[in-house]
């Protein structure tokens, strides 16, 4: 397991944190999950670049670390720094996973497509839907909200690569 952050200061939680902007995020290629269920499915996709692991869960770290993935303890004080709330919450852990839209649409397969979705918890609503309809993929307009905000990779969403 890497070292501890115990500084919203540290560089690798300034750019963890960064990312909550869409610039950093298509810059980097790369956006933040929140929770182990995301990270573990980030895992399994081969898309968790590294992790911070909030320091009162560190079996979660331990496993992360185990798998290759470079982890890195936070204080759990930290965490509303990082994911932009005001108050404390249960988080296990947040993960900077990889950007890895469609260069082009699946040969075959159902398809959901939309234009114009302002509000990002629409599209949060649209990966869930296309996933529970067996969607090979989403295509989203350009002038779409931004499906890799914190409104959809949060816990209750399921993550981009997923459909």
């Amino acid at each position: 397991m890497g070292r501890t952050i115990d500084s919203a200061k540290d560089p690798a939680f300034r750019a963890a944190a960064a990312l909550a902007q869409a610039r950093t995020r298509a810059a980097e290629g790369a956006y933040l999950i929140e929770g182990a269920k995301l990270l573990r499915q980030a895992l399994a996709a081969g898309v968790l670049r590294w992790a911070l692991v909030f320091d009162d869960h560190p079996e979660l770290a331990t496993e992360l670390a185990a798998a290759g993935v470079e982890t890195f303890s936070v204080a759990a004080g930290l965490a509303p720094k990082l994911i932009g709330t005001a108050y404390e919450t249960r988080l296990e852990g947040v993960g900077v996973a990889e950007r890895r839209p469609l260069a082009s649409p699946p040969p075959a397969g159902l398809l959901l497509a939309a234009q114009a979705i302002a509000d990002p918890r629409n599209v949060g609503v649209l990966v869930r839907s296309a996933e529970a309809a067996g969607c090979a993929a989403l295509l989203l307009s350009d002038d779409s909200a931004d499906p890799w905000s914190r409104s959809i990779s949060r816990p209750t969403c399921r993550p981009p690569w997923s459909v």
